[in-house]
């Protein structure tokens, strides 16, 4: 369903897609989408995110990607967002807490994860 997304206005600023089948987030899928400010994913079936996932995202305040199977992860896909605000990463396999480079966040939600220690 991301790939359909390559022909949405870029003037965009709420994405709701919860709730969805969503595996993977191909780079072409939502980074057009320049002006976005709130984003949910949450509830499908994602287990990795890559690199340049949100690259163009630099306006995103709001992130939930809660309720999928996030383990593999990095810090990379979270770089461009200097303005969010939130991130929702609850009820994940997360195993450790990250170190993002996330200047404005506010609120980090890693409730429900297999993180072993801090």
């Amino acid at each position: 369903p991301t790939e359909r997304l390559a022909h949405t206005r870029a003037t965009l600023r709420y994405l709701d897609l919860s709730g969805n089948r969503i595996s993977s987030i191909p780079p072409s899928g939502i980074n057009h989408l320049h002006n976005l400010l709130s984003l949910n994913l949450s509830g499908n079936h994602l287990s990795s995110l890559p690199e340049d996932a949100f690259s163009k995202l630099v306006y995103l305040l709001y992130l939930d990607l809660s309720h999928n199977s996030l383990w593999k992860f990095s810090d990379e896909p979270f770089k461009a967002l200097v303005s969010l605000q939130t991130l929702n990463l609850s009820e994940n396999n997360i195993p450790n807490v990250p170190n993002f480079p996330l200047p404005s966040l506010r609120v980090l939600d890693l409730s429900h994860n297999v993180i072993c220690n801090v």
